[in-house]
């Protein structure tokens, strides 16, 4: 890639401004970043829960929705590169990897509803 591509890459992903500015949901979020050809897609939402037990239940069905969200972003990501690029280039994206986790962020003994993030990082090789 060249510095060109970075930059369009770059455009591509801001998302403090423009049509990747636009927000879909107020109890989740997608956001991208680069570091040289690795592209990190990073997904974070919300979810109460009802006991400590049912965490792993509650973090298996996030894990499935980040995954559809970001292979939403991850296709609309492509097809706005393709628009900035004049369509003559592609972005290709290779997974290499993933991780997530789940925060308990607020309990009270006096209430059982848990609230906690769900975060999931993707981690893809970019290439045009």
């Amino acid at each position: 890639m060249d510095f060109m591509d970075i930059n369009l890459i770059g455009q591509a992903i801001n998302d403090t401004w423009g049509k990747s500015s636009t927000g879909k949901s107020h109890t989740m979020s997608v956001k991208a970043s680069l570091s040289g050809q690795q592209l990190t897609v990073k997904f974070v939402t919300i979810i109460n829960l009802g006991s400590i037990h049912e965490s792993e239940k509650a973090k298996k069905d996030s894990k499935e929705d980040g995954v559809k969200v970001i292979d939403q972003y991850i296709k609309d990501l492509k097809k706005y590169f393709k628009e900035l690029a004049g369509g003559d280039r592609s972005l290709k994206l290779k997974e290499t990897g993933d991780h997530d986790s789940l925060e308990v962020i607020s309990m009270s003994a006096y209430n059982p509803r848990k609230t906690a993030y769900y975060r999931l990082n993707v981690l893809f090789d970019a290439e045009v």
